[in-house]
């Protein structure tokens, strides 16, 4: 199929927007909060990777289909409870989340843009549901906005054995900036990665669904470095292979969804999560 067009929204005038059919013009949006990653990831780690899926997702898309595609800057900033103590953190309460949410997607509804999606990869259930809450309300309006590419992620993550198996390695309690993020980052961003420090970091251990509804910040949750698993088996292979496997699955829910169909209950997070 021939690659169809693509811009960045920041740098079109509305006169220009205004021109496209809304019905075949989708807006791709990466989100994420600055939060820390250990002492050996930067505290845009979330960001870097959620920008990474979405410009793989638009390659997807460019190629499979002929919608006009509209990038969006990347929306900064949201829940992160768990590392408010930590320098370089910024944490937004949940609810002013889910409002500045809202009333960011419905000011791209309410001028005829519907098809919205929302790319974020921040393993934080009240970030998650937050979004949620936000595209269920402007979808309420008529808007078709999606927001879940986490929950592909958690499916691995809770079903015993299967982040193992993905990684193969033992990654039994990982879930925050071990060895899946450093990972993604040696693949994209190795510059950023203190790879130096990696060695000397113990495994650590972390019953995700268990520790976390108890912990009030990761100072209190494992080593108090503020990561679990074990990054010295980060490699650039396995992140390269980590965004193939996830973007893939997630590309073809997009694809599905921008046809019409209803994908909502394979991305939202309520299946381990209840809101």
């Amino acid at each position: 199929m021939q690659a169809t067009r693509w811009r960045h929204l920041a740098e079109m005038s509305w006169t220009e927007l205004d021109r496209l059919d809304r019905e075949r013009t989708v807006i791709l949006m990466s989100a994420g909060p600055l939060e820390q990653h250990g002492p050996h990831l930067p505290v845009g780690t979330d960001v870097f990777a959620a920008e990474e899926v979405t410009r793989r997702l638009l390659e997807h898309l460019r190629e499979a289909t002929d919608w006009t595609l509209l990038l969006a800057p990347t929306v900064l900033y949201g829940s992160a409870v768990l590392s408010r103590p930590y320098p370089g953190t910024v944490s937004v309460r949940r609810r002013v989340q889910a409002e500045y949410c809202t009333d960011i997607l419905a000011s791209f509804v309410e001028n005829g843009f519907r098809w919205i999606i929302v790319t974020s990869q921040h393993m934080d259930p009240p970030y998650i549901l937050a979004w949620e809450e936000a595209c269920q309300r402007v979808n309420a309006r008529g808007g078709r906005a999606l927001h879940g590419y986490e929950r592909l992620v958690f499916d691995d993550l809770f079903e015993a054995g299967s982040l193992s198996a993905v990684l193969g390695c033992d990654a039994e309690g990982e879930s925050h900036a071990g060895v899946f993020e450093t990972s993604q980052l040696l693949a994209t961003r190795p510059e950023l990665v203190h790879q130096e420090q990696l060695a000397a970091l113990p495994r650590v251990r972390l019953d995700f669904l268990r520790d976390l509804r108890r912990a009030r910040s990761w100072k209190e949750l494992a080593n108090g470095l503020g990561y679990t698993g074990y990054p010295a088996e980060a490699t650039a292979e396995r992140g390269e292979s980590l965004y193939r496997r996830y973007v893939a699955r997630y590309a073809a829910l997009v694809e599905q969804h921008l046809a019409g169909a209803d994908v909502w209950s394979a991305l939202t997070l309520t299946r381990w999560f209840p809101s």
